[in-house]
């Protein structure tokens, strides 16, 4: 009888151990999984060619321009770097999109200023000039944040974006091709008035040597944007983007070194932006991705509010000579073609 419990103890321990080495053997359980995502580093380079305007219009509510300036960027090349994070499989699974890109400009001769003034009585071309131009700072950032999802499958991207422009340029040398002033005139709105004869093409052209007008244009932009992505062959496919919105604030700088003045302008009113991209794909291997992209931005109406200087030096103790509302406008019109190299983990 002694030997009863000794048997239950062996049976017991034999038991627990069997039941053990099952749970050891079993498959473990999967561990909580979190959303995939898609880590893009891109290193880019391109080129813009278009042109930006600088504008001064008679009345607050007209748009009849009384000067206008065109600085070119045909071409400006420029280099940056991208960042974005999507989910792993765009096609399939749904979660938050991000992006941020900075192109920075090569400073460099980068095409012609144009000056246009329209100041006869009948506000007729009077005024014509035409300088070298040279980009010397030019800086653009791009942030997006939004929604990822497939469209059946289809990805699609719905996001906000912010961007920020800044350009700084120069005009140097070239000619200047003006009217002749024939005496003043009295604007219910303006004042006294100078007038000039009509322009035409056979007026002299006085050379122009040196700096002669230094601008910089700073612009943000507020936009909703939607963009999609269509494979469409084994390694390749296209995401096509499009952004538009009227929310733009502009702050210019303009000096005329030769008149000795300076112009202070925002523009805040009025303004339109609209940005078609279109980008390919080629995957190389390994994560690797080479694009091509190719976008249009263009920005136009916008009108503010200008203050102006007697002297054309940054002096802090110089009094403004005077402001004018809604007499200041800007405009962009630019193509941008960019080659991308991305590595995504």
């Amino acid at each position: 009888m002694r030997n009863i419990p000794a048997f239950v103890d062996f049976v017991i321990i034999i038991q627990l151990f069997l039941t053990i080495n099952r749970v050891w053997a079993a498959p473990a359980a999967p561990l909580p999984s979190f959303q995939p995502f898609t880590v893009s580093l891109e290193a880019q380079t391109g080129v813009l060619t278009g042109q930006t305007e600088e504008l001064v219009y008679w009345y607050p509510d007209e748009s009849t321009l009384m000067s206008q300036l065109r600085w070119e960027m045909k071409p400006l090349f420029y280099a940056g770097a991208a960042f974005r994070l999507f989910p792993a499989n765009p096609g399939t699974l749904s979660g938050v999109y991000t992006m941020f890109s900075f192109k920075m400009g090569i400073p460099m001769e980068s095409g012609v200023l144009e000056d246009r003034d329209w100041l006869t009585r009948d506000k007729d071309l009077s005024h014509f000039s035409s300088h070298d131009n040279a980009t010397t700072q030019a800086l653009m950032l791009d942030f997006r944040l939004g929604y990822s999802f497939p469209l059946g499958k289809i990805p699609v991207k719905v996001y906000g974006s912010i961007s920020y422009m800044g350009f700084t340029w120069e005009a140097r040398d070239g000619y200047l091709q003006y009217a002749e002033r024939k005496g003043t005139y009295e604007d219910d709105r303006l004042g006294t008035i100078d007038y000039y004869d009509a322009w035409n093409e056979s007026l002299p052209k006085t050379p122009i040597m040196g700096l002669n007008i230094s601008y910089t244009q700073q612009w943000l932009i507020l936009s909703p944007g939607v963009s999609c992505s269509l494979p469409f062959a084994r390694f390749f496919s296209m995401d096509v983007e499009f952004m538009a919105s009227p929310l733009i604030i502009i702050f210019a700088d303009d000096t005329h070194w030769r008149r000795d003045k300076r112009f202070h302008d925002v523009m805040l009113t009025r303004g339109f932006y609209l940005e078609p991209r279109v980008e390919l794909d080629f995957n190389i291997s390994g994560g690797a991705v080479l694009s091509l992209s190719a976008a249009y931005r263009r920005i136009w109406g916008s009108r503010g509010y200008t203050l102006h200087w007697p002297t054309a030096q940054d002096n802090q103790d110089a009094v403004f000579s005077g402001a004018y509302s809604e007499s200041s406008g800007a405009g962009y019109d630019v193509f941008d073609a960019g080659l991308l190299l991305k590595i995504r983990f």
